[in-house]
C-alpha cells in the first residue's frame, strides 16, 4: 500500500487484481491491461507424431493436458481426483511442468489406480510448450491463485478448449458453454468432460470459438 500509493498509475493484469489492491488500501489510478499472447506461436495445428510417441499415448484416445508448476496453489490432485470419478469414458492425461508437487501427484495416480493412464512430461522447454497444446483435446486446470493465468489463453489460441475452475480473472476468457466450461462443482466437470469426451463435434465447435476469443 505505501509503495504502490506513491505512484501515478498501477497497472493490474486483471480486474481480479485491480480488485484486490482497493481491498489492500490502493487508492491511485489503476489500469486494467492484461498481458498478451504472441498468437504466431500459440495457433491449431496436427499434433507432433514424435512426441505422442516420446508420451506412450494411445492412438485414438482423447488426451487432456494439465500444463503448468506442480505445486499446491495450481490444486492438479484435484484434477486427478476428479478425473478418478470418469474412468468409464477412454481419456489418457498429460502432466506437463515440475514442482514441489510432483512426487505426491505420482503416489496420488498409482494409489488411484491410474498410472496407466497417466504421463507425466516433467519440466517443459518453452519452444515445445505449443506442440503439448496441439497433443490435447481438453485443457484442465483447478486453480483459483492465478492473476491472469496465461496458460489458459495459450489453449484457447491453440484452439484446445479449456475445462477449469470458477475463477474472476477468466472473466472474459473462458465463456461457458461457448469455449469451455469454468466449473464450481465436481459434478458439473465430470458432466462436462463427459459429453467433451463422448462428442467430437462439440470439441470441434468448442476448439473454433476457442481460437476466435484468443484472437479478439
Amino acid at each position: 500500500r505505501q509503495t504502490l500509493n506513491r505512484t501515478t498509475t498501477v497497472i493490474a493484469p486483471t480486474a481480479k487484481i485491480e480488485h484486490l489492491l482497493r481491498g489492500y488500501g490502493v487508492r491511485v489510478p489503476i489500469a486494467v491491461v492484461p498481458t498478451g499472447v504472441d498468437l504466431t506461436r500459440f495457433t491449431p495445428g496436427p499434433p507432433s507424431p514424435e512426441l505422442r510417441d516420446a508420451l506412450g499415448l494411445t492412438p485414438g484416445i482423447p488426451v487432456i493436458l494439465s500444463l503448468g508448476r506442480l505445486a499446491a496453489e495450481k490444486s492438479v490432485t484435484e484434477i486427478v481426483d476428479l478425473l478418478a470419478l470418469v474412468q468409464d469414458e477412454p481419456w489418457e492425461l498429460v502432466v506437463a511442468g515440475d514442482g514441489p508437487q510432483a512426487g505426491v501427484l505420482r503416489e496420488q495416480v498409482e494409489r488411484l489406480g491410474l498410472s496407466h493412464r497417466v504421463r507425466f512430461a516433467g519440466a517443459v522447454d518453452p519452444a515445445q510448450v505449443p506442440d503439448y497444446y496441439r497433443l490435447a483435446d481438453v485443457f484442465v486446470s483447478a486453480s483459483r491463485s492465478e492473476t491472469q493465468g496465461l496458460t489458459f489463453l495459450e489453449a484457447l489460441a491453440s484452439g484446445v478448449p479449456v475445462l477449469c475452475r470458477d475463477d474472476t480473472s477468466l472473466d472474459g476468457v473462458v465463456l461457458d458453454g461457448h469455449n469451455g466450461r469454468r466449473y464450481r462443482e465436481p459434478e458439473e466437470f465430470t458432466r462436462t468432460l463427459t459429453w467433451l469426451l463422448r462428442d467430437p463435434a462439440l470439441r470441434r465447435r468448442w476448439s473454433h470459438r476457442a481460437t476466435s476469443t484468443a484472437a479478439g
